[in-house]
């Protein structure tokens, strides 16, 4: 008898943007649920193909696919698809904060924040931008990369006057249905 035990990433976004005083500007939150597929208030996050791949490797332990540690974003709002292997305007990569926390069970989610700001990331000076894509990948040039999330409207983000957007991303091993 041939047993088959489903299986889920299930990936949350929430994105605040603050301005020089720390003030909110606007915040997103998505989670991917079938609720949210069907009502279309939000557009599903997506976890890429290469993504699942990269995390089957990962669970095998067989040493080829690196850690999937970095954050980019970019601003391009294409929507995300299961191909995607790049952001569609990245604008910057940078090593996420990342840790484990529990959402169903201890350690079943991998978290990933980042404060992108002119202060945190020298190479936002001299720089206003839209952002609407952020990507966590395995690289810090290029690499594989995990998921791909778009929002709209975007945010502007004048670096240097004091904007701030804190990203973070949350990818749930679940139990499918």
């Amino acid at each position: 008898m041939r047993v088959k035990e489903k299986a889920l990433m299930v990936d949350s976004i929430e994105v605040v943007v603050r301005d020089k005083y720390g003030n909110i500007k606007s915040k997103h939150t998505g989670r991917q649920s079938i609720w949210r597929k069907l009502s279309r208030l939000f557009k599903p996050n997506c976890i890429t193909k290469f993504g699942m791949a990269g995390m089957a490797s990962r669970a095998y332990q067989n040493g080829t696919v690196d850690p999937f540690i970095y954050m980019a974003i970019g601003d391009n709002n294409t929507a995300e698809t299961v191909n995607d292997s790049t952001l569609n305007n990245e604008v910057i990569r940078v090593s996420a904060d990342c840790s484990r926390t529990d959402t169903d069970y201890t350690n079943d989610t991998t978290q990933y924040i980042h404060t992108f700001s002119k202060a945190n990331d020298e190479s936002l000076t001299g720089f206003d931008t839209d952002v609407c894509e952020v990507g966590i990948f395995n690289d810090d040039t290029a690499g594989i990369m995990l998921l791909r999330k778009t929002w709209t409207p975007s945010d502007h983000c004048d670096w240097d006057g004091g904007d701030t957007i804190q990203i973070t991303v949350k990818v749930q091993q679940k139990q499918g249905a």
